[in-house]
């Protein structure tokens, strides 16, 4: 008889230890996407600026030259 009194609480500790390791690994999912995010984010600013820098080499070298003549 005595399991048989204890068998719910067990049960709900049961489902309690499930339901904290569901939201562990919600939160692990949730940390890696944050982190792909910004990884992405990063790669897409240095793009952005090697792109930038490419485009403004030209003026960047007249600019330049336009100085060194002051």
């Amino acid at each position: 008889m005595q399991e048989i009194s204890y068998a719910p609480e067990h049960s709900q500790e049961t489902s309690d230890a499930q339901a904290q390791l569901q939201e562990t690994s919600i939160a692990q999912a949730h940390k890696q996407e944050t982190s792909n995010q910004t990884k992405l984010q990063r790669s897409l600013f240095e793009f952005g600026y090697l792109i930038f820098n490419q485009w403004c080499s030209p003026y960047k070298s007249d600019t330049d030259s336009r100085i060194s003549k002051i």
